[in-house]
């Protein structure tokens, strides 16, 4: 037993996991907001600077409310998704580092739209694939354990919505 679990260490070798949690930010015709947003990803990279990751994107409600002549439109937007790409690490002097990940985005949304009268009360559940793709910047603080600052968008193209999500917040990750 005690030479098994010496060997769990190695066994774990090039595991990581990641997150990303901050404000996540959108700005589309009559939905512009920001909401709490988290990323966690695990993945395995295969040397020093290059791995693949896999993860899931949840964001908070985004609310809007917009005048018109008829009165108050509001819209809100649910999204959250799955993130499967590859990222990259790259050590600088001093423990500090520089972060890049790309890949694909399979994300699924509600959008509601309601306002005064029958007409203008929408409700969309809408999904779809599209990109994520981001960068960060860190210190590595302890051998396996970094934190930085990171940003990553999330692009959402659904019919007359064409836009995407940001997120911008702490940057953690733990190599095995």
């Amino acid at each position: 037993l005690l030479a098994m679990a010496a060997t769990l260490p190695v066994a774990a070798e090039g595991w990581f996991t990641s997150s990303y949690t901050g404000l996540g930010y959108i700005d589309e015709d009559g939905l512009d907001d920001d909401a709490f947003a988290s990323n966690f990803s695990g993945g395995y990279a295969w040397n020093d600077h290059w791995g693949v990751e896999a993860g899931f994107a949840g964001f908070n409600e985004f609310e809007d409310s917009i005048s018109s002549t008829q009165g108050q439109i509001d819209t809100r937007f649910d999204l959250s998704g799955w993130t499967l790409g590859v990222n990259a690490f790259v050590p600088m002097e001093n423990r500090w580092y520089v972060t890049a990940r790309a890949g694909v985005f399979f994300w699924d949304g509600d959008l509601e739209v309601s306002g005064p009268g029958t007409p203008l009360n929408v409700s969309v559940n809408e999904d779809g694939t599209d990109f994520y793709v981001g960068a960060g910047i860190g210190y590595q603080w302890f051998r396996r354990w970094s934190a930085g600052l990171g940003i990553t968008y999330y692009g959402v193209d659904a019919g007359d919505f064409d836009s995407g999500v940001t997120i911008v917040g702490l940057q953690t990750s733990y190599r095995f």
